[in-house]
């Protein structure tokens, strides 16, 4: 996808949230929570940034990706929305 200079598969998701400024995190999260996405104009409460997606670390690399390239999509998509 030339849009976002995708080129090489399988894509590089960590490096392509780099390209957005976003920062990813993996954690120990409760179970039912596979990750989340946080985009906000100061930096989030442990971590050095406002742009930032958290991963579960109890959950496999798999579905680790998955959650990273679906929260992307959720940046992606809404980008154009209001921040807090």
């Amino acid at each position: 996808c030339k849009q976002y200079d995708v080129s090489d598969y399988p894509v590089k998701i960590v490096e392509l949230c780099e390209k957005h400024g976003i920062s990813v995190f993996e954690k120990y999260l409760p179970k039912e929570v596979s990750g989340l996405i946080v985009i906000q104009k100061d930096n989030y409460k442990d971590f050095n940034t406002g742009k930032l997606i958290v991963v579960n670390l109890s959950d496999s690399a798999a579905r680790r990706r998955f959650t990273i390239a679906h929260e992307l999509g959720h940046y992606i998509l809404h980008k154009g929305d209001k921040i807090g």
